[in-house]
C-alpha cells in the first residue's frame, strides 16, 4: 500500500541496457522518480548513453495509478544534436527488502 501523504525520492535498482531505435546499445546514467503521495504524482528524470549522445529527459506530474504503477513520456534533450526527443517510462512502486520483512 503507498503512503496517503508525503513524498519520497526512489533510483533505479535494475534496468534493461539503452538501445536506440537503429540497434545501438548504451549505457544507462541514471534515473531517479521523486513521489509526491499526496498529490498521486511524480517527476521522473533519465540519463543514458546511445550511440556517442548523451541524453538527458525529465517528466513531471506524471500520475501515480491505482495499480502501484506510474507510465508517463519523457521529454528531453540530446546533447548538441536535437533541441528535444521523446521517449516512454514506466515503474512499479514495490516494498524494500526491509519493510517486506517487518511485514511478515
Amino acid at each position: 500500500m503507498l503512503p496517503q501523504s508525503g513524498s519520497a525520492v526512489y533510483g533505479v535498482v535494475g534496468a534493461t541496457s539503452p538501445t536506440s531505435a537503429g540497434g545501438a546499445v548504451g549505457t544507462f546514467g541514471g534515473a531517479w522518480l521523486s513521489a509526491d503521495f499526496t498529490n498521486r504524482s511524480v517527476d521522473a528524470t533519465l540519463a543514458v548513453h546511445v550511440g556517442g549522445l548523451d541524453w538527458y529527459a525529465t517528466a513531471l506530474r506524471q500520475p501515480i495509478l491505482t495499480t502501484l504503477t506510474v507510465q508517463g513520456s519523457l521529454t528531453g534533450t540530446v546533447a548538441n544534436v536535437a533541441p528535444i526527443t521523446s521517449g516512454q517510462f514506466s515503474a512499479v512502486f514495490t516494498p524494500s527488502a526491509d519493510r517486506a520483512q517487518r511485514c511478515r
